[in-house]
């Protein structure tokens, strides 16, 4: 019985702490719009439960304790307005009717600000990796009521985030980007990753664009994250990179254009001479001499990228070399490259024309080939078409473009026979008939003749004086 009162004793004297509460809220706004009231399991409501959701602004909190409430006000259709948020805390022994009126608008002068950014190094060489970080919070900023840790539902984040660009620069160059949905009160961290591939000093700057319907204005975002110094360690010269070896190598100078030998056509020709130079040291210029005559760079050498310099020039033969210098007063040139500008032959058939030619007969393996200068008129300009022309084929090796060895190996396609063989012929050469011959080595001496032959040359005359004899026999 004791236990029992105590018991009962005590029930009486906490019941009339415990308080319960009932409260009718009222939410009004300028457009149709939802309520979403969510229960929070504590003061930072970073949990909560969907506790009501109404669309008519009318919904009651009833209980007892202590508790906190978050509620969301948002349109109903998609308007581009900024959406509200509540935390409601409830603790007292409480009842009535609470009114809220609300007003969904947008936002003005919407801003992702850059809370922090880093370099991850600020002295790097080419094609290593410089990483720039940069924390960027939402556009949309939490009321100072709200718990900083309030828990948006899932199904609510579309609503209450801001759309946020995040753009990196290099000397102004755009090197990275990206977009992301912050949730208002939120932050994000972005980080990019870029390789320079040019040497220099670079201003890294970060800068952060809103793109949301629901702002009236921006107010874009821009800091300067810091300096990268990029070198490229192999003492060329591009910048001080502490090297103090001395260069005695000429730089390599290669030419693309014009090719030995090719022959311009014009009154007046622009020749661009186009070619590469390579060097430890910076170039401090480049010429071009044309027959004795300088025709010097105007522009800035390029060790990655072809230079060209234009040389207009009249009707002639020329002959040039392209020299080139560096800072170490090292000089060098490309071999003696030949060309020739001639004016246009004007026509009005074919036969107006240079007469076609060809040169020198050359081996190309085991054949024989000749390099052909055919001319042609074309609306009224003769045409020069240089072609690579197949000759013959050797039986044996092909040497200086002649067929070499013995046997009738031709060295070339006009049926003459090497210097070195004499040739006695036999029978009617007459045109459709067919020519026996005999080859005779290189000795003058008669009795080197192929004694083949010889017996079957023996062999037709012993024939014929045998008939003869015959012939003579039967007509006695």
């Amino acid at each position: 019985m004791r236990s029992k009162f105590i018991t009962l004793a005590l029930v009486v004297l906490i019941a009339p702490f415990v308080l319960a509460y009932a409260m009718n809220i009222q939410v009004n706004a300028n457009v149709p719009f939802t309520t979403d009231v969510y229960q929070c399991t504590d003061s930072s409501c970073s949990s909560s439960t969907l506790y009501n959701s109404t669309t008519s602004g009318s919904y009651s909190l009833t209980g007892s304790g202590d508790h906190y409430f978050i509620e969301f006000d948002y349109p109903s259709v998609a308007s581009c307005l900024v959406p509200h948020v509540y935390q409601i805390h409830v603790w007292e022994d409480e009842t009535g009717t609470d009114v809220d009126n609300i007003v969904f608008e947008k936002e003005m002068a919407c801003k992702g600000d850059i809370a922090s950014y880093s370099l991850s190094d600020t002295a790097v060489l080419i094609d290593d990796t410089v990483t720039i970080s940069a924390n960027v919070e939402s556009a949309f900023v939490i009321p100072p009521e709200v718990s900083s840790s309030t828990d948006v539902p899932s199904e609510l984040h579309d609503l209450y985030s801001s759309n946020t660009k995040v753009t990196v620069y290099a000397n102004g160059v755009n090197v990275g980007q990206s977009t992301s949905e912050i949730l208002f009160g939120d932050d994000e961290d972005f980080s990019f990753s870029w390789t320079p591939s040019v040497v220099g000093s670079y201003e890294i700057t970060v800068n952060t664009t809103v793109d949301e319907c629901m702002c009236s204005s921006l107010d874009n975002q821009s800091v300067v994250v810091g300096t990268v110094t990029v070198t490229d360690d192999d003492c060329d010269g591009e910048i001080n990179e502490g090297c103090t070896s001395n260069d005695t190598s000429a730089p390599i100078v290669d030419l693309f254009a014009p090719l030995s030998g090719q022959t311009f056509y014009g009154v007046y020709y622009l020749v661009n001479f186009i070619f590469g130079v390579n060097d430890e040291s910076n170039i401090d210029g480049c010429y071009v001499n044309v027959s004795g005559v300088s025709y010097p760079s105007v522009v800035n050498i390029s060790k990655v990228a072809n230079n060209s310099i234009e040389v207009n020039l009249t009707e002639g033969n020329y002959s040039a070399v392209v020299f080139c210098s560096d800072s170490s007063n090292n000089v060098g040139n490309i071999s003696e490259v030949l060309f020739s500008v001639e004016q246009f032959q004007f026509c009005s058939v074919d036969v107006n024309c240079t007469a076609d030619y060809s040169d020198e007969r050359y081996c190309s393996g085991d054949d024989v080939y000749e390099t052909l200068h055919s001319f042609s008129c074309v609306s009224g300009i003769c045409v020069e078409n240089v072609s690579e022309e197949f000759v013959r084929g050797c039986i044996g090796d092909c040497d200086d473009g002649r067929c070499g060895g013995r046997g009738g190996d031709d060295d070339d396609d006009d049926n003459s026979w090497s210097d070195s063989d004499s040739v006695i012929y036999f029978g009617d050469s007459g045109a459709g008939e067919s020519m026996s011959t005999i080859a005779l080595s290189d000795s003058d001496d008669v009795g080197d003749i192929s004694w083949t032959w010889l017996w079957i040359v023996l062999l037709i005359i012993g024939i014929l004086l045998l008939g003869w004899m015959i012939l003579r026999l039967l007509s006695m």
